[in-house]
C-alpha cells in the first residue's frame, strides 16, 4: 500500500531540480527526501525512474510513490476503535482509558498501535500520543508524506489541543496561565517542576466547581511529558484519579483530550475534531 503524489511541472518550476520541487513546492522535510532516495521507483519523471538531482521541465509529469511502513514488529490486535475522523491521509480515534499508545515491555499487544494495525492492515504514524490513562483524541497519519507535514506542524505549534480535567480542590483564579519549567525526576518516569527544566506553559479555565472538585479546560502551549498532570499538582489541585501525581483516590483518571484543531496538511481544510467526555466520569463532571 502506498501514497502517490502526482504533479505536472509548471513554468515556475521549469529547470528546477527534483529536490527543489520536493522541498519547496511539496514541502517535503529533509529527512523524508532522504528516505525517498532509498525507495526503489519512489520518484518517476515521465514514467522513468529519476534522481533528486535531475532537473525538470514545464509540462513534465512527476510522480512520487511513498510506500507505507509495514510495522512488522507490531502485532495486530482486534479492538473496536471509536473513529472520530478519517480520510485518505489522516485518522483520528478516541482512545479509552487504560490503553497505551505504543507497545512496550509491559504492553506488547494491547495498545492503540496494535488496534490501528489490525484495522488498517499496516501501522500508521501516531502523531499525538496520550498517556495510558488519559482518554481522548489521538491523531495518526496514514502515509509518510502526511506524517512529515503533521510532525512539522506539531513542532511549529500549529495543531491546537484542548483538554478537560477534573481536579481535586479549587484554584484561586478562574483562569490564567501556568508557566513552570519541567524536568525528569531521577531515572523513573515521573516529572517535576524545576528551574533547571524545559519551558512548559499551560492555559487553564475553571468551568465549574463545587469546592471539593473542579472541572477545568486546559490548553497546553508546550508539549512536555506529563505536562498537564505536573502543572495541576504544582497548582495544588492534582487531577482526580492520577495515582502518579495525586492520591490513590478514584478508579480512573479524569483527563481527556476533547478537541484538536488544525489545517489539513494536504487539502488545507480547517479540521476540528471533538471527542465526548467519557461516560465513566459520571458525576465527576461537577
Amino acid at each position: 500500500m502506498s501514497k502517490k503524489i502526482e504533479i505536472i511541472i509548471d513554468e515556475k518550476l521549469d529547470e528546477k531540480k527534483i529536490e527543489y520541487v520536493l522541498e519547496k513546492h511539496l514541502q517535503f522535510s529533509r529527512s523524508l527526501i532522504s528516505k525517498l532516495k532509498r525507495i526503489p521507483n519512489g520518484i518517476e519523471l515521465e514514467g522513468e525512474q529519476a534522481k533528486v538531482i535531475q532537473t525538470v521541465k514545464a509540462g513534465q509529469r512527476l510522480v512520487i510513490d511513498l510506500p507505507q511502513k509495514a510495522g512488522e514488529s507490531t502485532q495486530e490486535t482486534y479492538f473496536p476503535l471509536d473513529i472520530l475522523y478519517e480520510d485518505e491521509d489522516i485518522i483520528a480515534v478516541n482512545k479509552p482509558s487504560g490503553m497505551p499508545s505504543h507497545p512496550s515491555r509491559l504492553h506488547k499487544n494491547n495498545t492503540l498501535a496494535n488496534a490501528l494495525k489490525y484495522y488498517m492492515g499496516y501501522l500508521p504514524h501516531i502523531i499525538t500520543r496520550l498517556d495510558k490513562d488519559t482518554t481522548g483524541i489521538v491523531l495518526a497519519a496514514k502515509n509518510l508524506y502526511a506524517a512529515a507535514l503533521l510532525t512539522d506542524m506539531m513542532k511549529r505549534k500549529e495543531i491546537q489541543k484542548e483538554y478537560v480535567a477534573v481536579v481535586n480542590g479549587t484554584l484561586e483564579q478562574t483562569g490564567g496561565e501556568i508557566s513552570a519549567p519541567i524536568e525528569k525526576e531521577g531515572k523513573g518516569v515521573k516529572r517535576i517542576v524545576s528551574e533547571r527544566g524545559k519551558e512548559a506553559i499551560t492555559k487553564y479555565e475553571v468551568l465549574n466547581t463545587d469546592g471539593k472538585y473542579s472541572l477545568l479546560r486546559l490548553i497546553p502551549i508546550t508539549g512536555r511529558t506529563h505536562q498537564l498532570r505536573v502543572h495541576m499538582k504544582y497548582m495544588g489541585c492534582p487531577i482526580y484519579g492520577d495515582k502518579l501525581y495525586g492520591t490513590s483516590e478514584g478508579e480512573f483518571m479524569c483527563l481527556h483530550c476533547r478537541e484538536i484543531g488544525f489545517l489539513h496538511p494536504i487539502t488545507g481544510e480547517n479540521i476540528v475534531i471533538e471527542a465526548p467526555i467519557p461516560r465513566i466520569w459520571g458525576k465527576k463532571q461537577v
